[in-house]
């Protein structure tokens, strides 16, 4: 996934919204595979929803972009080691949970550490 260019027009609430929104089409897509999601797919989704959660909006558009970088790569990529979870045990119904929980949620500001 790549940012609009119409990115900074768009306020806080607009951005997450349309992150949702992706997270929302790349598990879809996800569903709709013939292979189940590999841990890397997982683990991206995973970054993406915690990035979007604390308001790096930027970030989670970077780990959606990397979804499917192993298909660009044609072979598979071990799961980034920053994950809290461990995603060979996390399934797509629990990414659309963790989503809805998101959804839910208020507009994050960004860390002030940025």
């Amino acid at each position: 996934m790549a940012i609009a260019a119409d990115w900074t027009a768009l306020n806080k609430a607009e951005q997450k919204a349309q992150l949702e929104s992706a997270i929302a089409a790349i598990l879809d897509r996800l569903e709709k595979q013939s292979a189940p999601a590999t841990d890397w797919q997982k683990a991206k989704v995973i970054d993406a929803i915690d990035a979007t959660t604390r308001g790096l909006f930027e970030v989670a558009s970077t780990h959606l972009s990397h979804v499917f970088a192993e298909a660009d790569a044609g072979r598979p990529l071990p799961h980034p080691d920053t994950n809290l979870a461990d995603p060979a045990t996390v399934t797509l119904s629990m990414l659309r949970a963790a989503l809805d929980q998101l959804k839910a949620r208020p507009v994050q500001d960004p860390p002030d550490y940025l």
